[in-house]
């Protein structure tokens, strides 16, 4: 059985070791970053795992890089290292979709528990719903047209009615919706409703479980 990933990704690269060295007891994967680039273009939250990530960042910030792979953050939770975690910060954490916040200078308890906490809700959630997990997981590989075609789908459109919509032929429609079931291995349109619909149900509002974990000391 593949381990979690842990993803630490942090400019300053003294941070992104001491994390690695505190999470060192865990039974994980780590893939350790200062570039949120190259961590973003090699990220793959389908396994179990967690992702560790700065606030501030001189290229891109910690919310902008969960922002990118907001899709996975339902199945792979995000925590967010903050120098400062005031009300707005906070506030935007929540709406971007981070797990939990953790204010610097932390303790080493304090991280190894959050961080469990995350890897535990990820393997959690994928235990309780492998149907809608694997649906949801096929989903981040569509393609932005091939998410707008899966919307007007929902939405009840027959091909036509999408081609118009989109200014595209039918055939153009057909493609689409042939290419949105192959990705997502569903037979047909009924399972891509009733399937795609049970999935956004269950994994769009799960940001809603964000907690803060703040050293106030």
């Amino acid at each position: 059985m593949a381990k979690p990933v842990v993803y630490i990704l942090d400019d300053n690269t003294d941070m992104v070791d001491l994390s690695a060295i505190i999470l060192s007891s865990l039974d994980v994967k780590f893939q350790k970053y200062t570039d949120p680039r190259k961590m973003l273009a090699e990220f793959d939250g389908s396994a179990e795992g967690c992702l560790l990530v700065d606030f501030e960042m001189p290229e891109l910030s910690g919310l902008q890089v969960l922002e990118k792979i907001g899709g996975w953050l339902p199945l792979f939770p995000a925590v967010l290292l903050t120098g400062h975690a005031d009300v707005q910060i906070t506030r935007n954490a929540m709406k971007s979709g981070a797990f939990d916040l953790l204010q610097k200078p932390f303790l080493g308890p304090e991280l190894l528990e959050l961080v469990g906490n995350a890897l535990a809700w990820s393997k959690s959630i994928r235990l309780k719903n492998l149907e809608s997990v694997t649906v949801w997981t096929a989903m981040q590989s569509l393609t932005n047209r091939e998410l707008e075609v899966l919307g007007l789908i929902l939405a009840g459109m027959a091909s036509r009615e999408i081609g118009e919509k989109l200014n595209i032929s039918r055939f153009t429609a057909d493609h689409h919706r042939a290419n949105i079931l192959n990705k997502l291995k569903l037979p047909t349109i009924g399972a891509l409703l009733s399937q795609v619909t049970r999935a956004k149900t269950l994994f769009e509002n799960e940001h809603s479980n964000f907690r803060v974990t703040a050293n106030n000391s």
